[in-house]
């Protein structure tokens, strides 16, 4: 017997695509950072490296 709703023969070449990111649980996880504005405060215009990367990496401290 063959499964339901799967054709005989045609072998699925295509990987499922990606799921989508759970919209809470990505909230959840911003929540968790700190706040860009007060993250390196104590830094003054040295601030603007750590910022930078952690705005290209999408880790770190949240906007």
């Amino acid at each position: 017997m063959r499964p339901r709703g799967s054709p005989s023969g045609v072998i699925q070449a295509l990987p499922k695509p990606p799921e989508d990111k759970d919209p809470l649980a990505e909230e959840m996880r911003k929540a968790g950072q700190q706040d860009c504005r007060k993250a390196y405060a104590d830094k003054g215009l040295l601030a603007v490296v750590p910022l930078v990367r952690d705005a290209a990496r999408d880790k770190g401290c949240r906007w």
